[in-house]
């Protein structure tokens, strides 16, 4: 015969009522665990996309800036390089060699040819088989002899054909067989202030021939103090342009060049 107990009933409904809880008060803790994820992580979910946007983003716009740069950068350089293209060759090297005498060993007087500095010039004018070459007076001055280095390394010797210490300016002469380029003269007067120039020349000797620096007019109608003969006696006002292109010894008779590729002055000296 069966066996009734309600008090089996309630204990066997406490026992269901206990694993419910259970599992509702687990489901709940998962639940709040996982609110509290998000909350301490708001957005998680959209990181990797907002970080994959953002970096395509920045990709892109670094790409649109390099290309930018680049053109920018071929556009400058395309002037600056058609301009020294045009004006290089005709910039030659001038080598001023001078006699001295010495005490021989024979006890008597001897003398040698020896190099006595360095400078620039520039190739203005072809006539009758004859290259002209104007540079400052200064590169040519007490020389025994001349001589002119090309582009291409190319030597020749030299004659004086005229100076002027006054203006720092001389012309001397070559054969013009292997002359290929001849400088175009511009109008100094028309310069402006800020305008972009090159000085090409050999700065510190040979060894650096055809150097090239960039600048811009500093001043026109700069007037400079000149003492010709070094008495301490103001001589001469020069004239000048003044540039900030970088100019050394050796750069002294070489071009200043405007973006046409135009020679617009001599360089003659640094002021320090």
């Amino acid at each position: 015969m069966g066996y009734y107990d309600q008090n089996d009933e309630n204990q066997n409904k406490k026992r269901k009522g206990s694993h419910t809880s259970y599992f509702l008060s687990g489901l709940g803790g998962a639940i709040i665990g996982a609110l509290l994820i998000l909350l301490a992580f708001p957005g998680s979910g959209l990181l990797i996309n907002e970080s994959s946007e953002n970096t395509t983003e920045k990709s892109t716009d670094s790409e649109s800036m390099k290309q930018t740069q680049q053109s920018l950068s071929v556009d400058v350089t395309s002037a600056v390089t058609d301009a020294v293209d045009k004006a290089s060759d005709a910039v030659v090297g001038i080598t001023n060699i001078q006699e001295t005498t010495f005490w021989g060993q024979q006890g008597k007087n001897e003398s040698s040819s020896a190099e006595a500095g360095t400078g620039s010039g520039v190739v203005y004018k072809k006539d009758g088989g004859k290259a002209y070459i104007v540079t400052n007076n200064h590169v040519i001055e007490d020389a025994n002899e001349l001589e002119v280095t090309l582009s291409d390394g190319t030597k020749l010797p030299a004659e004086l054909q005229g100076s002027d210490p006054w203006t720092d300016l001389a012309v001397i002469v070559v054969d013009g067989d292997k002359i290929k380029t001849i400088a175009e003269f511009g109008k100094s007067e028309k310069l402006k202030p800020g305008e972009p120039v090159i000085a090409i020349g050999n700065p510190l000797g040979l060894q650096f021939s055809g150097s090239i620096t960039q600048g811009i007019i500093s001043g026109l109608e700069r007037t400079i103090e000149v003492d010709i003969n070094e008495d301490g006696q103001v001589d001469w006002n020069a004239e000048v342009i003044q540039t900030d292109a970088a100019i050394n010894p050796g750069n002294s008779g070489g071009a200043l060049v405007n973006m046409s590729g135009q020679v617009i002055g001599i360089n003659s000296m640094k002021i320090a």
